[in-house]
């Protein structure tokens, strides 16, 4: 996280962006400021460094000069923009409810079942509420049979968990979840970071806005969390190992391309 480093004096971390003599400034061109085309950083030395996409036609990068086009300087709000209500995407609920035990791992299915009911499309909370009792049951009931009566109370405490997530999380009503209510703290469900560090962009003299984990991350230790025994560590840093092996494209892409608002992680 960073800020003021007291041994050294230095300005570091992500709270770097907001803090010292240099200014970030970005346009967005929508409402949410999810996407930014141009970015300005004005280092404490004056030096001014100009960000945006090579790729992208001039004529659609908005003019910093047009009275019109607001330029905005980066503060708290840029990446603490939910601060008060947490709207839990339905797999980060599932996730740390099977990590807590309150869904049960000797349910087959349970996750790909409480994601689909979670993500149904409701116009109450109440029909949302039986449609996940209902369905959660009569999935097993259909596809388990020989194991409903030993599964029974499991299944029972994992629809009474799964109506929990929605209530908490889902409000049909009012049209309002996580999809309606990005999260810009982090960069798995939604891009968060990556609106700004996604590689791409780069100064008038080439120079890359970093993608790079160590950015941000240093990372002293990786592996299984339920085998502390086996975890990998080293006080210095660790080249960050993707828990599945998809080879270097965790480089290459933004964790969202795979970890959707769906699937969450």
């Amino acid at each position: 996280i960073g800020g003021g480093n007291p041994r050294t004096g230095g300005l570091e971390g992500i709270h770097w962006h907001m803090l010292g003599e240099s200014v970030v400034e970005y346009i967005a061109t929508d409402h949410k400021r999810e996407n930014i085309p141009w970015i300005r950083m004005t280092k404490d030395d004056g030096t001014v460094h100009i960000y945006t996409d090579p790729d992208m036609p001039k004529d659609e990068i908005p003019d910093p000069n047009d009275p019109n086009v607001e330029i905005r300087k980066f503060d708290c709000m840029d990446c603490h923009n939910r601060p008060s209500h947490v709207f839990l995407p339905p797999a980060s609920g599932i996730n740390l409810a099977l990590s807590t035990r309150r869904i049960s791992r000797d349910l087959p299915d349970v996750r790909s079942v409480g994601l689909e009911l979670l993500m149904a499309d409701y116009k109450t909370t109440d029909e949302a509420l039986d449609s996940i009792r209902t369905g959660l049951t009569g999935y097993y009931h259909e596809n388990y049979s020989e194991l409903t009566d030993s599964l029974q109370v499991k299944i029972e405490e994992a629809g009474k968990t799964l109506q929990d997530i929605f209530a908490n999380n889902f409000f049909p009503e009012m049209k309002t979840d996580y999809r309606a209510r990005q999260n810009n703290l982090s960069h798995f469900v939604d891009d968060g970071c990556f609106r700004c560090h996604d590689g791409v962009k780069e100064t008038q003299w080439g120079e890359k806005l970093s993608h790079d984990c160590n950015t941000c991350h240093i990372i002293v230790a990786q592996g299984p969390s339920e085998m502390p025994d086996s975890l990998e560590a080293d006080i210095s840093g660790l080249v960050f190992k993707h828990p599945e092996d998809i080879d270097l494209a965790w480089q290459e892409m933004n964790c969202t391309e795979c970890h959707t608002k769906e699937q969450g992680y």
